[in-house]
């Protein structure tokens, strides 16, 4: 009888070290589980966080140019894009003019090139240009590289002007004359022409060069197929 006693005592303890051992090996593995789902999830959040950098190129004039905002310095795009990426050169002003700036993902279609202001260089912005035809920059109503003169004044709801073409500043706005484009400031384009000139009347192109503003109602603009091939935003 003592036998059969102390033998049941050995089964229950037994019982009970297997169910022991049975719940710590579960709790193990479910906090292994659960470290995994977590460092599963940081991945997810990190590449998330890499995806959303890699696809901003919007633009809102006086608060950002994609991921480059108004308050940093090179030092601060060289964190955000890379030193191999951001690098410093001689950028052209017009008329000869040149100026030390930055350049970021130099002849890539996501290319941008920064002024700094004077007595602050490369510790605050001044401005940031794109000029690749294939550049993803663009606004929130989506004017960018290419975009077509005749969508630009519809964006802007009101008719602008520019500088006539054929100088080294031809076909840079001049001003919005109070439409959308122009507030808040800071954003601004230049525009090209593409066409055979030898087919249009030349007293009608006459209207549209030299160092004069004009006026985008002028018609033989329509003619020109006179589309955006350099975006500026001032900070």
């Amino acid at each position: 009888m003592k036998n059969r006693i102390a033998n049941n005592r050995l089964l229950s303890f037994t019982w009970i070290a297997l169910l022991s051992c049975s719940m710590l090996l579960f709790s193990a593995c479910e906090s292994s589980g659960g470290n995994g789902n977590g460092a599963k999830k940081s991945k997810d959040t990190s590449a998330q966080k890499e995806a959303d950098k890699k696809n901003d190129h919007l633009i809102i004039p006086g608060e950002r140019f994609g991921l480059i905002k108004k308050d940093m310095s090179e030092a601060d795009l060289i964190e955000l894009f890379g030193a191999k990426n951001v690098k410093r050169d001689s950028l052209h002003l017009g008329e000869g003019m040149f100026a030390l700036g930055t350049r970021i993902f130099g002849a890539k279609a996501e290319e941008v090139r920064v002024l700094w202001k004077d007595g602050a260089e490369f510790k605050q912005i001044a401005r940031v240009t794109v000029d690749h035809r294939q550049s993803p920059y663009q606004t929130i109503q989506g004017v960018k590289i290419g975009t077509l003169l005749a969508k630009v004044v519809q964006v802007n709801k009101v008719d602008f002007t520019i500088w006539g073409f054929d100088w080294d500043y031809g076909g840079t706005v001049a001003g919005w004359e109070g439409g959308e484009l122009g507030e808040p400031a800071g954003f601004s384009a230049v525009f090209s022409y593409d066409t055979d000139i030898s087919k249009i009347p030349q007293q009608e192109f006459a209207k549209v060069v030299g160092d004069e503003p004009v006026s985008t109602s002028e018609p033989i603009l329509k003619d020109m197929n006179v589309r955006i091939s350099k975006i500026f935003a001032y900070f």
